[in-house]
């Protein structure tokens, strides 16, 4: 389970920097939608996607730490 989430998480983060780079280039070419899509809109998605993989991480960190039993308290 962990290695889905971490893959999924590395995959988002691959995923959503491309679009935002993707939005970041077509504003900077004066352009308002790209495919039909308001590029607002796709800057939107992309940081989603960069969301989702910092939580991914962040569960991938949790679970880790449970495992190895590492950050208990006394």
């Amino acid at each position: 389970m962990m290695k889905l989430i971490q893959s999924m998480g590395n995959a988002a983060a691959v995923v959503g920097t491309f679009v935002c780079l993707v939005a970041g280039l077509a504003r900077l070419g004066r352009t308002w939608s790209l495919a039909g899509v308001a590029i607002a809109a796709l800057f939107q998605v992309g940081i989603a996607l960069m969301v989702f993989a910092c939580l991914a991480k962040l569960q991938e960190l949790i679970d880790s730490q449970r495992v190895s039993g590492a950050g208990k308290q006394r």
